[in-house]
């Protein structure tokens, strides 16, 4: 894919998943799964650089409060808003970045995080969903969430893993957040004048392993989880990869 195609949507952590090698030295196909943050165009160029995405599906993991307050531009394309949060966790379902200011512990919001990744992986309609559409070929998607990078990041560490990719690399993409994001997040911390909040804009090793080991703890192995969880049997894993790997 054109990255300078990608740049000139100008949303913000916009990328594909496609070109990650699995263990088995397959690679994802480029130009079916998108991830990003919310979804709006300053300009006419930059919603025409997204209409040559040939986008079918969008993904939105955002709870009803944040998708009302900034809604996505989302014309053209068939629009699924599934908060992936579950409402009963704290804050409503809401990844509420100002509610979370109001506490400046380092410690106290590492450990918010840590416990909502750890509860991400489980009963959640949202990555029901995004199952749902890889089955049934909806592709190119699109998924995201209001940054692009924890909703968005348990997401993507879905769909590789269920694509065969190792956590190492899986790990190495959700990092990169850290990089796409790196213009937004230090104008954020500026703006806060605390350089504690980093650990709310940024994304840690330690979140996405939160998901990843939550799963292990309760799952034998990554193949009963997605048979508990999605209901992906090893047949429509098979047919998974055979879609999307090349």
């Amino acid at each position: 894919m054109n990255q300078d195609l990608l740049k000139e949507t100008e949303i913000v952590n916009l990328r594909d998943l496609g070109g990650i090698v699995n263990t088995e030295g397959k690679k994802v196909k480029e130009g079916c799964f998108y991830r990003s943050a919310v979804i709006a165009f300053a300009h006419d160029k930059a919603k025409k650089a997204f209409d040559e995405l040939h986008i079918k599906a969008i993904l939105d993991l955002r709870s009803q409060m944040e998708r009302e307050s900034a809604p996505d531009m989302s014309e053209g394309c068939d629009y699924y808003p599934i908060s992936a949060i579950n409402e009963q966790f704290e804050f409503q379902g809401n990844l509420d970045m100002s509610a979370l200011m109001k506490e400046n512990s380092k410690e106290v919001l590492m450990s918010y995080m840590v416990q909502m990744y750890a509860q991400l992986p489980f009963h959640n309609p949202a990555y029901q969903k995004m199952f749902d559409l890889m089955l049934n070929q909806q592709v190119p998607m699109i998924f995201h969430c209001s940054a692009g990078k924890d909703r968005t990041g348990v997401a993507a560490y879905l769909i590789l893993k269920t694509l065969g990719v190792e956590d190492k690399l899986i790990m190495e993409d959700y990092l990169l957040s850290n990089v796409y994001r790196k213009e937004e997040n230090d104008k954020a911390v500026a703006m806060m004048k605390d350089d504690s909040f980093r650990v709310l804009m940024e994304v840690q090793p330690e979140y996405l392993m939160a998901a990843m080991n939550a799963v292990q703890e309760k799952y034998p192995c990554f193949e009963d989880y997605l048979l508990s969880e999605y209901q992906l049997t090893s047949e429509k894993i098979s047919l998974l990869r055979k879609y999307y790997l090349e």
